[in-house]
């Protein structure tokens, strides 16, 4: 698919977690780690979450990823990119989002750190701190499993994809405890709902 050719994830040197950076596009400064970091690989715009040398960031909100362009970006990062449609390429870089949360729901997972069912969850939640957890429901979740996920759960696909992801036939509410897989699917949800407008 054209879309996912341009919406690369590219790894490359760490970042200090206290840098802070310029959204291209409204100019405010925000923590590096907070920002979308984007580089530039023969001429394809592509996602970096750690950019080395030379980079552009902007922020995870509907306002500024919609004030994409590639005069920005082009701008910033004094070389030519070849981007026709910005809209076509925010809609991959949704893509690449959705795909990232279900890779961090199979990594935790695989690490024995996602909790996977009404109960499993309601035990976890028992045992933390309040929004110390990050919980996804299916879209399609009985009405009365709905109810008893309570209001801080993020409704993100069907039960069939989100028990894809964790290696199951069907799962309706998964939720992560354990930080660092927490942390890293947290970035990628935001993306994933603030990329909405593309929808």
């Amino acid at each position: 698919m054209m879309q996912e050719q341009h919406i690369e994830e590219h790894s490359s040197a760490t970042q200090t977690k206290t840098s802070e950076r310029s959204c291209v596009v409204c100019r405010e400064r925000g923590k590096a780690s907070e920002l979308l970091g984007l580089k530039v690989l023969n001429k394809i715009l592509v996602v970096d979450e750690k950019v080395g040398g030379r980079g552009a960031y902007v922020h995870l909100t509907e306002t500024c990823l919609a004030g994409l362009s590639a005069a920005l970006v082009e701008k910033a990062l004094r070389t030519e990119i070849s981007m026709q449609d910005p809209k076509a390429w925010l809609s991959g870089l949704r893509l690449l989002a959705k795909k990232r949360i279900f890779e961090c729901m199979g990594l935790a997972r695989r690490a024995g750190s996602l909790e996977i069912g009404l109960e499993q969850i309601q035990r976890l939640r028992s045992k933390s701190k309040p929004g110390a957890l990050l919980i996804f429901r299916a879209e399609d979740l009985a009405e009365g499993s709905v109810k008893k996920c309570g209001n801080d759960v993020h409704v993100f696909c069907s039960g069939q994809d989100l028990g894809k992801a964790v290696g199951r036939e069907w799962a309706g509410v998964v939720g992560f405890g354990n930080v660092r897989h927490r942390k890293r699917a947290y970035y990628w949800w935001n993306l994933w709902q603030q990329l909405s407008f593309v929808a």
